[in-house]
């Protein structure tokens, strides 16, 4: 590349960088916005245009621990007991907070449930993983890079500095490899129904697959799909439910 390219690439990627910026400052401005409209709404008891705001917002993937609990509040007032436990859920899993377990059993029993199947074994683990996904993000591109340096540095010779990219990196690298992995492709997608539904033995609308109605409310771990059908698991019972009952978590 001659140094005019170079010149000419370094220039181009500075103006994208500049004229980028200001339309990410504009985006966080008109979120702010929007989250300050149903923070207001709700402050001044228009508690269901703040719900409305607030689901708008957690359908966007905006959302915070006290948006979560306001929406859990204002759907419990309305006997919207599915939605309430969902949000209670979502809390639960990305916050913390066992002592929410007893409210949720409170709103199933409230719910009408006439059993409690949910596994909270994986509540854990994406607590967990929520806390802490950026830092093995983080470990596993430095390592990725430290790892490029190596191949660099063993084409320049430079084996005293290559020896110990290697010998750091790449178990390193190869340790969240893993991690990543079964993150990605082996951690179940985690849903709550919320609209009545009976459930199925194979995915189908057949009176011949049809087992027992199933509460909302009952989170469930997702672990195939087809069609309009997810294949779910909760406690130790498989089914299939249509996919518009559920929300994922």
């Amino acid at each position: 590349m001659t140094k005019k390219n170079d010149n000419y690439m370094k220039s181009l990627i500075f103006y994208m960088l500049v004229a980028f910026l200001p339309l990410y400052s504009l985006a966080s401005n008109d979120i702010q916005a929007k989250i300050d409209s149903a923070d207001t709404a709700f402050s001044q008891g228009n508690y269901l245009g703040a719900l409305n705001m607030y689901e708008k917002l957690l359908d966007e993937g905006n959302y915070s621990e006290i948006s979560l609990y306001r929406m859990a509040f204002l759907n419990e007032q309305m006997q919207n007991f599915p939605a309430a436990i969902f949000c209670l859920k979502r809390i639960s899993q990305e916050y913390g907070g066992k002592h929410l377990q007893e409210k949720i059993v409170q709103l199933m029993q409230k719910n009408g449930s006439a059993s409690y199947l949910t596994d909270e074994l994986w509540t854990g683990y994406f607590l967990f993983w929520h806390r802490w996904s950026w830092l093995i993000w983080t470990i596993f591109i430095s390592s990725g890079l430290a790892l490029a340096a190596f191949f660099f540095l063993k084409m320049q010779n430079q084996k005293k500095y290559f020896k110990i990219a290697a010998l750091v990196s790449g178990p390193v690298f190869a340790i969240f490899s893993i991690v990543l992995f079964v993150h990605l492709f082996f951690a179940p997608r985690r849903a709550v129904i919320l609209n009545p539904t009976a459930y199925y033995s194979a995915p189908a609308y057949s009176a011949e697959f049809r087992l027992y109605g199933f509460s909302t409310g009952e989170t469930v771990n997702i672990i195939n799909k087809k069609d309009i059908w997810r294949q779910v698991r909760a406690g130790e019972k498989i089914f299939w439910v249509p996919e518009f009952v559920l929300k994922e978590l």
